[in-house]
């Protein structure tokens, strides 16, 4: 099964294609931004063909270690 996390930081009122936000990966510890619905729903697809603008996370260290 596969796990997202989405955020949406920004949204156009009057043009819901509009909006801006990061998609986490969970499966391959990715991120992936978008600037439109379109962008979203690619990345959601795993459609080839829009800007990849994916980037590892870095890895947070446990505390205590």
């Amino acid at each position: 099964m596969e796990s997202y996390v989405v955020r949406v930081y920004r949204r156009d009122a009057k043009d819901s294609e509009k909006l801006a936000g990061l998609v986490e990966i969970i499966e391959i510890d990715e991120e992936k931004a978008f600037t439109s619905f379109g962008e979203l729903r690619a990345i959601l697809n795993n459609t080839p063909g829009q800007a990849d603008r994916s980037k590892k996370r870095k890895v947070r260290a446990s505390a205590g270690q």
